[in-house]
């Protein structure tokens, strides 16, 4: 019985050795098939170099099927990719959860998408110098990467590379980088809780979506006078930055920017901002004042909504709308400056700013709409405007309205 067993044991390891031979020659053949000649290499980590089109070299993880492709891609850890290779495949390194560290040739010209993907062990990379884009999501989750070289040429970083790498504490990025993608929870430094230390090249004159959200190790930031933009997100959920410089060269501040940075006590906004977008300085709880400078002309929805200890607040000349919830929860809000280009008060504007005592009316504004100052408790008195429209409800019932 023994034997038997022997036997059948003997026959499944000799089958098993007869299917990855068969499968080898497959590949054998459809090299010699497609190229001409059969340049089917394999290296000691389990991948397989072979012959791209015109000449190229490509690269895939080996495996003659997909749970022993899983299980090699396990084991790896650590891969030098072969001189010559040109393009490394999108995911090619997808989970290698035991892989430290990787080098890869300046022959690699062109890297596919999340190549080191939920590489948990990865601390060390050694990039091509031929490369010039960094793609989406590359290095998402690389929980044990430091830091990482940058080579300069590289031009483009894309949205998500460095999502989620818990311990980089620090990027030098080179001048060559011109644009940096990112969208909504998927920037290219997002969640790396880690970082302190970062600087804005040169040639980078945007600061892309959600390029450092929820980087909650980043106490303070300069962001360079070459900068003129400041993208959606930017900044969101920061909470630990407790001051921002801004370029003096920036026109707009996207929605959310700084939403939830609730250290962020100070602020300047520069005078050559046009633009304040909504959500930027939502939940900024421990903001205490802000002046807009006069080339402002609109601000966004929650601009400053749950800025629960902003005291002070002075409004643009050119600002000709106050939108619905911008000061909505500024409860510790004393004054308010309001321009004389105000046209339109939205609803719940000022929504239960409690502190509120008093508030002056500009000339300008025709329309106070619908529970514009709602739940503001303390507000005594108001001076409005004869010709001003005003809603029933715009006011708590126990204000003193005064028409002048």
């Amino acid at each position: 019985m023994t034997s038997e067993l022997g036997r059948t044991k003997a026959a499944g390891q000799k089958t098993g050795c007869i299917k990855k031979t068969l499968s080898a020659l497959f590949f054998i053949i459809c090299a010699v098939i497609v190229f001409g000649r059969p340049l089917l290499l394999y290296s000691d980590n389990g991948i397989i170099y072979f012959p791209g089109p015109k000449g190229r070299t490509a690269l895939m993880l080996a495996g003659m099927s997909r749970s022993e492709n899983d299980k090699v891609k396990k084991e790896l850890n650590h891969v030098e990719i072969r001189e010559g290779t040109t393009t490394i495949k999108d995911r090619l390194f997808f989970e290698c959860s035991e892989l430290e560290s990787a080098s890869i040739p300046d022959s690699v010209t062109t890297m596919g998408k999340s190549v080191f993907w939920g590489c948990s062990s990865l601390k060390s990379v050694r990039l091509s110098a031929k490369t010039n884009k960094i793609p989406d999501e590359t290095f998402v989750n690389c929980t044990s990467l430091t830091s990482i070289e940058i080579p300069e040429g590289v031009t483009e970083i894309g949205k998500g590379a460095f999502d989620s790498c818990s311990s980089l504490t620090s990027v030098k990025l080179p001048d060559s980088i011109t644009f940096i993608d990112g969208e909504m929870a998927l920037g290219c430094f997002c969640r790396c809780s880690r970082l302190s230390s970062v600087n804005i090249p040169a040639n980078l004159h945007v600061i892309a979506p959600s390029m450092f959200g929820e980087c909650v190790g980043l106490k303070t930031f300069v962001i360079p006078d070459h900068v003129t933009e400041i993208e959606e997100d930017a900044f969101f959920f920061c909470t630990n930055l407790t001051s921002v410089k801004l370029s003096k060269n920036l026109t707009r501040i996207g929605g959310g920017a700084f939403f939830g940075c609730s250290s962020l006590k100070n602020i300047t906004i520069p005078e050559n901002v046009v633009s304040i977008e909504g959500g930027a300085f939502t939940q900024c709880s421990s903001l205490e004042k802000i002046v807009l400078p006069d080339k402002v002309g609109s601000l966004g929805t929650e601009c400053f909504k749950q800025c629960v200890n902003l005291k002070s607040a002075v409004l643009p000349s050119q600002l000709k709308t106050i939108e619905s919830w911008t000061f909505e929860g500024c409860k510790k809000l004393q004054t308010i400056e309001i321009s004389g280009q105000v046209a339109s008060i939205k609803r719940e504007a000022f929504k239960d700013c409690s502190g509120l005592t008093s508030a002056v009316i500009p000339d300008s504004a025709a329309v106070i709409e619908k529970d514009a100052f709602a739940g503001c408790t303390n507000l005594k008195t108001v001076s409005i405007p004869k010709q001003t429209q005003v809603h029933p409800s715009a006011f708590p019932k126990h204000t003193q309205i005064t028409r002048r």
